[in-house]
This record gives C-alpha cells, structure tokens and sequence, in this order.
C-alpha cells in the first residue's frame, strides 16, 4: 500500500506555484444584464422612503 500524504503534498505545492491573477479574472466578468435592468428600474422612478412619508405628513400639518 503507497502512502497518499506524498501525493496529496505534491499536488498541493504544484497548485500553490500557481497563482490566480484575480485582475484578469476580474476583467472576463461584465455586470449581468438583470443588474443592470434592476438599476435602471430603480433609478428612473421616484422611489418614497418613509423620510418622504414624515416629510409630507409635517407639511400637511403646516399647511393646515
């Protein structure tokens, strides 16, 4: 029976020699398309946050 720990060291180091080049990797990926169509979405409407909400309630007790 061979022993698996020299292997499994050897193929480890071979893996280690190798490093990734995480720009490059980077640079083959673009955004998706659902991202961008999300963001376009949410960008071209008037989004209300609850900030708005005590704003127009405040207003309409001015105003009153």
């Amino acid at each position: 029976m061979t022993p698996v720990l020299p292997f499994v060291c050897k193929t480890a180091c071979r893996e280690a020699e190798t490093m990734i080049n995480f720009d490059e990797e980077i640079a083959k990926y673009g955004p998706s398309l659902e991202i961008s169509q999300a963001e376009e979405a949410v960008l071209s409407r008037e989004i209300i946050d609850v900030a708005d909400i005590i704003e127009k309630i405040l207003q309409d007790k001015k105003d009153a």
